[in-house]
């Protein structure tokens, strides 16, 4: 299994260094420097699939946590394209600040409920100790005598 866990992170890292490559930065790259990004991007990747875990293990189920995370990153996306069909003074600076802060926006909220639970339990509310003589608005009865009492003076 960890071979197989190696190859998918190699693989991950491969396909950035294919998108990466597009880039001024990396398209003159030295092939040492090349293998340095890739050890890096396999770290980061191992890093996040560690993480990854720890969240799977926080939840209650892997497909309630796959939901949440595909609400969690799709969100932002939808958010960004809505933006792009309503608003027509929208531009790239204004949905890649937008994207980001609701992406980590979301991504707050959903590590905080899988750190914190279920909500509250809502407390029983009755009135059934209440007199009958609490049960009306009696304020606006007696503002409303008052005034028209003044009206006609």
């Amino acid at each position: 299994q960890y071979l197989f866990i190696y190859h998918q992170l190699q693989w991950l890292a491969v396909t950035w260094k294919n998108v990466l490559i597009k880039f001024n930065i990396f398209s003159s790259a030295s092939p040492s420097k090349c293998a340095l990004v890739n050890k890096i991007l396999t770290i980061i990747y191992g890093a996040l699939f560690i993480g990854m875990a720890f969240l799977a293990a926080k939840a209650r189920s892997i497909i309630q946590l796959t939901l949440a995370l595909a609400g969690v990153s799709f969100g932002p996306v939808f958010g960004v394209q809505l933006l792009g069909i309503f608003v027509p003074f929208g531009n790239v600076k204004g949905a890649w600040i937008g994207l980001i802060t609701s992406f980590s926006t979301l991504l707050w909220i959903y590590t905080g409920s899988l750190q914190y639970g279920k909500s509250p339990q809502v407390l029983p509310l009755s009135a059934d100790f209440c007199s009958n003589l609490l049960t009306g608005n009696d304020t606006i009865g007696q503002n409303f005598v008052h005034n028209r009492s003044l009206n006609t003076t």
